[in-house]
């Protein structure tokens, strides 16, 4: 029994080195976190001139501000709770970008590993016909996204909200795990591709884990480079690029991860006889 969790977590740290061995194979993978950051951006400065302090992208903020002098927030009448909503769609805005540019990567990962050839142009045209599926699971992920965040500030103690939103927020993780590629490659309803990502999250658990360990460590080793360059070189530009780039590659490279999984799930679990599973000792 020890053995077989070893051997499957070891398997799911292989698929994760392959999967940033991919990322630098195809460099133009990055290209759609590349994007979104870029989005992201923009949101943050649209949101910060409507709403002030763009809570849930600075979640150092300590409270909800307008601040007094922007450029949009004397048109919005704050009674009337305008302000608020435009808060709700600039959140809602960021999530729809990342299942929109995750979806576009899938896309382009999956017919990597299927050898079928594939440009960006048609990875986000194919994204565009799944706009309906990312739009409906944007708007769930939105919707525990904001009630997380209520709950943490109406909770008062950070051991109470320590004690519930971290599992909850890790359950959520765990069973929407497989999510976005199912709604992305498959034709299934929200509910049916929620359902499909539980399953596939059961039965592949330790190998998520041993992926998800490789990307940690790979991460933590990437933010403890960063801040030796920033006590060697304290260049604030220079930090903030690497920031950019550090998480453009391990967001990337989770995703790819997740399409690996998710391609490689049936051949993990039936392993087809005329088959021969790829080969993940090579990194």
């Amino acid at each position: 029994m020890i053995r077989h969790i070893y051997n499957c977590f070891k398997k799911g740290l292989f698929i994760a080195a392959d999967s940033f061995a991919m990322l630098f194979e195809y460099p133009i993978l990055l290209s759609y976190h590349a994007i979104l950051l870029l989005s992201y951006s923009l949101v943050f400065i649209i949101a910060y001139n409507i709403v002030g302090y763009h809570t849930m992208l600075a979640p150092l903020a300590n409270q909800f501000q307008v601040p007094d002098q922007n450029l949009l927030c004397a048109i919005l009448p704050h009674v009337d709770g305008i302000v608020y909503i435009s808060l709700l769609l600039s959140i809602f805005l960021n999530i729809f970008f990342r299942n929109y540019f995750d979806a576009a990567l899938i896309k382009h990962v999956h017919n990597i590993i299927k050898n079928e050839p594939i440009s960006m142009k048609k990875s986000i045209a194919y994204a565009n016909h799944k706009l309906w599926h990312l739009i409906q699971w944007t708007i769930i992920v939105t919707g525990a996204t904001i009630t997380t965040y209520l709950i943490s500030k109406i909770i008062c103690s950070p051991i109470t909200t320590l004690s519930i939103i971290t599992p909850t927020t890790f359950i959520w993780s765990v069973i929407t795990f497989f999510t976005l590629p199912i709604i992305t490659l498959e034709q299934k309803t929200i509910f049916d591709s929620l359902q499909t990502s539980i399953t596939h999250m059961a039965r592949t658990f330790t190998k998520v884990c041993g992926g998800a360990f490789w990307i940690m460590l790979m991460y933590s080793l990437g933010m403890a480079t960063l801040l030796l360059i920033e006590i060697i070189i304290p260049i604030p530009y220079l930090i903030l690029l690497g920031l950019f780039l550090i998480n453009g590659i391990i967001s990337s490279v989770l995703i790819i991860f997740k399409t690996n999984m998710y391609e490689l799930y049936p051949i993990m679990e039936h392993g087809p006889a005329n088959h021969t599973p790829p080969d993940f000792t090579q990194f």
